[in-house]
């Protein structure tokens, strides 16, 4: 019994911590977004926003269903840190916005990989596992677009 209590205590505290990563992380493309003057990563921004914001919803759903009480829809210490950078890089032009959301895809991989390290219960697993894929999926665009300067047409 106390083994399935710490298990349920050390998930709601995994999935309590990502949900306010991904609500940062929305933020931080708010400001992306805000800065941005080229149409198609404008575009791929917005549509990585909302994953961010259905990944808060999900997250919040598994952390009431596990009786736990999901973040507010507000930035925290480090997220007023993350939206800060990105503002400050997003104001160079699409080239810091992309640099600026690279370093924040980056983190944001990092630490769905070590949540993934921790004792989760299934459901948690599963969910990060697959918020985790899209993550990847958002860095993957960041990085071609900055190889491939697709930013300067």
């Amino acid at each position: 019994m106390t083994n399935n209590l710490e298990n349920l205590k050390e998930s709601l505290d995994v999935l309590i911590s990502i949900a306010q990563l991904d609500i940062d992380d929305a933020h931080a493309y708010d400001q992306a977004i805000s800065n941005l003057g080229d149409e198609e990563i404008k575009a791929k921004f917005t549509l990585f926003k909302s994953d961010h914001e259905r990944h808060i919803l999900e997250l919040s759903k598994l952390i009431k269903e596990l009786e736990g009480k999901p973040p507010e829809y507000s930035r925290d210490f480090k997220g007023y840190l993350i939206s800060g950078y990105t503002a400050v890089r997003s104001m160079m032009g699409t080239k810091g916005a992309l640099e600026a959301m690279q370093t924040n895809e980056k983190m944001t991989v990092k630490r769905y990989e070590e949540a993934l390290q921790n004792n989760l219960n299934p459901m948690a697993r599963e969910l990060l596992t697959k918020n985790l894929q899209e993550e990847r999926l958002h860095l993957k665009f960041i990085e071609n677009a900055l190889s491939s300067e697709i930013w300067k047409k």
